[in-house]
């Protein structure tokens, strides 16, 4: 049953029975707060020691500025709410600022009556210096110099045995399980796939790195903890745990990149919404599923019905693909239709004279592309074509032309 235990100036308290949330707004520990899962064991799994923040830039400083809630005091307001995951509560603790205090937010969190995973986030965002400074990221949970709780005791869980998910920054990206005594790669091995196959932040060290999710597991009680970004409109999230040695938890910390950008100049005032759950004895491949569940039920574009089949030249030509292979391709699907029933025939890469200049053909299709795709269309096929938006040559055009504009901003 969900229900407040305290409300007072000092604590707030909210639990559904097996999920808790408990928030300090005033005091010693103000702007801290701890999230505790009850097993049917009658074990407790906790992340404790918990606060949001948002870190920025700093001119010629070697380290981000953390504008941490532990800096304020707060005011919560409760409001009743009925979503797409049921009924619940939404608390918002507002941060009380003194004249001094130029930044200000909300931290808000959302907890349900029949669902056991928490949803958080910074929101309301304002930074009312005379001059912001820049955005590096927008952190609705970091805990630092604490223990983490997922032992099947009442000691903390012993960091040389845990296991990290670690999930890649795209489809090429690394994505696989590390383990408490090894340490996580700066990214791919090489320069060329540091360029695209990593978000490049690395300004918040640790041991190890996953975007956008991942599930952390005490191998001997093999209990877990999900961390997940549920909407991923506006930032690029990562998850970062570091520590000292089995004991001390030097870091965690879930947040989204802003990239340097001010406040004053963006529409984004608020984190992305972090989803935290606990799951009980190997069940943490359960929390990643709920996980998803989650997103989709946030997603707000339409989704197709049915996923759509078609032909791609890229695995079996690669770049060796020509005008002619194309059109002998054609020929065999327009004989084949009853056989070989496709919805689309897709070009990939191989047209363009470079990397990153996808608007100008190279030799091996000398009609070019529309004529190409009208080929396609007229034959009763919908037609495709690749490209790779951010990746380009150094040598090419798009790059020269992208550092000339930069070079207009700085001038």
């Amino acid at each position: 049953m969900l229900e407040i235990i305290l409300d007072e100036k000092e604590i707030f308290e909210v639990s559904n029975g097996i999920l808790g949330f408990k928030f300090y707004k005033l005091g010693e520990k103000q702007g801290i707060y701890k999230i505790y899962f009850k097993g049917i064991d009658g074990e407790t799994l906790a992340l404790k020691e918990c606060y949001a923040c948002i870190n920025f830039h700093q001119l010629n400083a070697l380290y981000l500025r953390e504008c941490a809630s532990t800096e304020y005091s707060f005011e919560n307001l409760i409001e009743e709410i009925n979503d797409e995951f049921g009924e619940g509560l939404k608390i918002v603790f507002e941060t009380v600022c003194s004249s001094s205090q130029t930044i200000s937010f909300k931290v808000q969190v959302k907890l349900y009556e029949d669902n056991n995973f928490l949803l958080i986030k910074i929101s309301d965002i304002e930074d009312k210096n005379e001059d912001p400074l820049p955005v590096h990221s927008i952190s609705p949970l970091t805990i630092k110099n604490s223990n983490l709780w997922l032992a099947a005791s009442k000691m903390p869980t012993n960091l040389h045995k845990i296991s990290w998910f670690k999930n890649g920054w795209q489809s090429w990206s690394p994505c696989k399980v590390l383990f408490g005594t090894q340490k996580d790669k700066k990214g791919p091995p090489t320069k060329m796939f540091k360029r695209v196959l990593d978000n490049q932040d690395y300004e918040i060290k640790g041991r190890f790195y996953s975007e956008y999710c991942t599930v952390i597991s005490d191998i001997d009680s093999m209990n877990s903890v999900i961390l997940g970004f549920v909407t991923l409109k506006d930032q690029f999230s990562r998850i970062i745990i570091d520590y000292v040695n089995d004991k001390e938890l030097k870091l965690l910390t879930a947040f989204g990149c802003m990239d340097g950008v001010r406040f004053p100049d963006s529409s984004i005032n608020s984190s992305e919404e972090l989803f935290i759950t606990f799951k009980t004895k190997k069940r943490g491949y359960l929390g990643l599923i709920e996980y998803a569940k989650v997103i989709k039920a946030l997603i707000e574009e339409t989704r197709i019905d049915e996923v759509p089949v078609g032909w791609c030249s890229w695995y079996y030509y690669y770049t060796k693909i020509t005008q002619e292979e194309m059109l002998k391709n054609l020929e065999f699907f327009k004989k084949n239709k009853d056989r070989l029933p496709i919805d689309f025939i897709q070009l990939d890469d191989g047209y363009q004279a470079a990397i990153g200049d996808y608007n100008i053909i190279n030799e091996k299709f000398p009609h070019g592309l529309y004529w190409l795709f009208n080929k396609v269309n007229q034959a009763g096929f919908q037609s495709g074509i690749w490209t790779g938006p951010f990746f380009a040559h150094k040598n090419e055009r798009l790059y020269a032309a992208a550092w000339r504009r930069a070079d207009s901003f700085q001038g």
